[in-house]
């Protein structure tokens, strides 16, 4: 997985939720991606930490199992847009 892709898709879906919630996430299986997403969005959403988020999501869908290295990338992605509001102040 591309952290390029994973902040752009976790972009569009905040967008999507803004927009027009409901927005339902779906990868092929349903354990992996679309769950980190979920987590991502949780996250952002509700202002929490990632593994708070990820607590979350497992209770909605206890199947949820995202990948380690995949966690790693969204914790990067999700601590460096903090650090980006905070420091562009615009």
């Amino acid at each position: 997985m591309q952290e390029a892709r994973l902040a752009l898709a976790l972009e569009r879906a905040e967008a999507l939720v803004a927009d027009a919630a409901p927005v339902y996430l779906h990868c092929m299986a349903g354990f992996e991606r679309s769950p980190l997403l979920a987590v991502g969005l949780t996250a952002r959403l509700r202002g929490i930490d990632m593994l708070a988020a990820l607590a979350w999501v497992r209770r909605c869908h206890p199947m949820a199992m995202p990948i380690y290295s995949h966690l790693v990338l969204l914790e990067g992605i999700l601590s460096n847009k903090a650090g980006t509001k905070a420091i562009r102040g615009d």
